[in-house]
C-alpha cells in the first residue's frame, strides 16, 4: 500500500518553475520511494487551470507526469454538503478561500481513503497551524535528508545498544509467544478483545452507547499499539527496550473525545482499558515483526525512513535517538498504513 501525500499548489508552482532549490530531485526521490502523490481537486484548477496554469498547461502537464502526480478525484465520493461545511468551518477559523478548498477536498479524499493525519505539503507556513486544526496533518516541504544515515542492522547483531533507562532483565518473552501462539486472528478474537476491558467497565459494556465507545476506543489503540510493536520489531529493538521504552504511553490528550454520548464511562476508566489495549498490542506487533522475514522487516523499515524523510522528520545527530520512544512512535505512525492493512481485519468484536 502506497503513502498518500497531497499537495498545495504554490510549493507545485515553486517546483515546477525552479524556485525551491532541490524541489524537483526530493520529489524524484519520493516517487522511486513509492509515494502516491496527489492534487486536491481545487489545486489541480490552480495549478492547471488559472490564467498562469493555462499559459504553461503542457509544461505543468509534462512536470505532474514525470513524477507520477495525480488529480485527487475521491473527493467525489463525499457528499457535496459536507465538503462544503468542511470549507465553511476551516474559512472561519482563519483560512483564505482557496486554502479552505484545499483542505477540506484533503479531508474528504482522505475519509473515502480511510486515512488518519492526511499528509499535505506546503509553503505556507503562515496557515500550516491552522490547516493542522481542521483535521489535515500539514507540513512544510523542504528538500533535505535525514541526518545522520540510519544504520540499524548493527543493532541486531554485534554489540547491542544498551536501553536508555534502569530496568530489570525481561521476562516478556514466554508471555508474548503464548499470546501470538494463536496468530493476529486469535490474538485479536472477540474473546481476546473481551478479556482487555477492566472490570470496572465491564457492567457498561452490554449499553449500546458504552458499547459503540468502548469498541472505537480499542480499536483505535489497538493499531497504534500493533503500528508501535512492528516498528520496535522492524528496529531490532531488544525486549528489554521495548518493555521500558514503548509502553504505559497513553495521555488525556490522546483520549479526547474518546468517551461515550451518554457519559457513562469515566476518564480514568478509559485510560485503564485504553493503556490494558495499547500494551497488549505493542507485544503483539513485537511477536508479528518478529514472525517475519528479514528482508520483510528492511522493506518496512525503509519505507517507514523514506516518509519520515519527505515528511521534513529530524531526530538529530545522535544514533542513539533510534531507540527512544519518540523516534519509535514516529516510525509507528509513518508505517501505519501498512499495519493498519495488517490487523484491521483480525480485529473481531461480537
Amino acid at each position: 500500500m502506497s503513502t498518500v501525500v497531497w499537495f498545495d499548489t504554490s510549493l507545485l508552482i515553486d517546483i515546477e518553475s525552479g524556485a525551491l532549490r532541490g524541489g524537483a530531485d526530493e520529489l524524484a526521490r519520493m516517487h522511486r520511494d513509492g509515494f502516491k502523490m496527489l492534487l486536491p481537486k481545487h489545486v489541480e484548477t490552480e495549478f492547471l487551470h488559472s490564467p498562469q496554469g493555462a499559459r504553461n498547461l503542457a509544461n505543468r502537464q509534462a512536470f505532474l507526469q514525470r513524477f507520477g502526480m495525480e488529480v485527487d478525484t475521491l473527493t467525489a465520493k463525499v457528499p457535496l454538503a459536507q465538503v462544503r461545511a468542511w470549507t465553511d468551518q476551516a474559512a472561519a477559523a482563519g483560512l483564505g478561500p482557496g486554502d479552505a478548498k484545499m483542505v477540506a477536498h484533503v479531508r474528504a479524499s482522505a475519509q473515502v481513503r480511510n486515512i488518519r493525519n492526511p499528509v499535505l505539503l506546503s509553503q505556507n507556513t503562515r496557515d500550516i497551524a491552522r490547516m493542522r486544526l481542521q483535521g489535515v496533518n500539514a507540513m512544510r516541504f523542504e528538500p533535505v535528508a535525514l541526518k545522520p544515515r540510519m544504520h540499524v542492522a548493527v543493532h541486531g547483531g554485534g554489540k547491542a545498544t544498551k536501553p536508555k533507562v534502569s530496568i530489570s532483565p525481561a521476562t516478556g518473552a514466554p508471555t508474548r509467544g503464548a499470546m501470538f501462539k494463536a496468530g493476529l486472528k486469535g490474538a485479536f478474537s472477540a474473546a481476546s478483545i473481551a478479556s482487555m476491558i477492566p472490570d470496572v467497565i465491564l457492567k457498561f459494556a452490554d449499553r449500546a452507547a458504552a458499547k459503540a465507545a468502548l469498541q472505537n476506543i480499542q480499536v483505535k489503540f489497538i493499531k497504534e499499539g500493533f503500528a508501535r510493536g512492528v516498528a520496535a520489531g522492524v528496529m531490532r529493538w531488544t525486549e528489554a527496550e521495548l518493555d521500558a521504552n514503548s509502553k504505559n504511553r497513553v495521555s488525556s490528550f490522546r483520549l479526547q473525545g474518546m468517551g461515550d454520548a451518554a457519559g457513562m464511562l469515566k476518564l480514568g476508566d478509559i485510560f485503564k482499558l485504553a493503556e490494558a489495549t495499547e500494551n497488549y498490542a505493542v507485544d503483539i506487533g513485537y511477536a508479528y515483526a518478529g514472525t517475519q522475514k528479514p528482508s520483510w522487516k528492511d522493506q518496512l523499515r525503509d519505507k517507514g525512513f523514506a516518509f519520515l524523510r519527505n515528511t521534513r522528520y529530524h531526530f538529530g545527530e545522535d544514533p542513539e535517538a533510534l531507540f527512544e520512544f519518540e523516534f519509535i512512535d514516529k516510525l509507528a505512525w509513518a508505517i501505519h498504513s501498512s499495519t493498519d492493512a495488517i490487523i484491521g481485519p483480525a480485529i473481531k468484536f461480537d
